[in-house]
């Protein structure tokens, strides 16, 4: 597994897995909910995203991972914005929402304002909303 590293003004950051943060103009977000097949943090509302493999970027494993689980070409214009413990968020800017089309690993998709996001959400997106939100 390649592993990607990052630096920050508090130090390095490794990277192992990446996903998007998909936005709309009005400022809704797409929230997929974690199903019991699930491998971890099951029932937990997060945004697309999953491990980087063997030979690919973090940007194009978060362009894989949201085409897979929602159903999507993810080829829209991409911003890092958080890496926390191993994960790199990207930021797509979208002006409309899509209709996700979801694999085995989620059970219900919504598109929702920060402060409505559903709950519980998946203790890493929260941390990285609390972050760009705060910002």
């Amino acid at each position: 597994m390649h592993v990607h590293v990052y630096l920050r003004d508090s130090g390095a950051e490794l990277v192992r897995a990446a996903g998007i943060m998909c936005v709309t103009r009005d400022g809704r977000m797409l929230f997929l909910k974690r199903s019991e097949r699930a491998g971890d943090n099951r029932g937990t509302w997060c945004f697309p995203g999953g491990k980087i493999e063997d030979g690919e970027s973090p940007i194009e494993a978060a362009r894989r991972e949201t085409g897979e689980e929602a159903g999507v070409t993810a080829d829209w214009p991409l911003r890092l914005i958080d890496t926390r413990s191993d994960f790199a968020t990207y930021r797509a800017d979208l002006a409309e929402p899509f209709e996700p089309r979801l694999n085995g690993e989620h059970s219900h998709a919504i598109w929702a304002l920060p402060d409505q996001a559903p709950s519980p959400l998946h203790p890493g997106v929260a941390a990285t909303l609390g972050h760009v939100i705060a910002v």
